[in-house]
């Protein structure tokens, strides 16, 4: 069983860590998020991720797939 932290997001059992980058700070400054200001840099990757693991364990706490779920507009 590993003890380190990479070998528990590994198991799922820890969700991705987010390393402090300027990406959060120069986002903020230009009221953007970090995925709008720098989409393809690492601190996107890592909010991406991130929310990928929060929203498979809602799915699954809920009984779900892990697909996203149906948008529908009311009329």
């Amino acid at each position: 069983m590993p003890t380190d932290a990479s070998g528990l997001q590994r198991l799922g059992l820890l969700a991705p860590m987010l390393a402090s980058r300027i990406d959060y700070q120069d986002a903020m400054a230009a009221g953007l998020g970090v995925t709008e200001y720098a989409s393809e840099g690492k601190s996107a990757q890592e909010v991406r991720a991130l929310w990928r693991w929060i929203r498979d364990r809602l799915t699954q706490s809920e009984g779900g797939t892990g697909a996203e779920p149906d948008r529908k507009t009311a009329a």
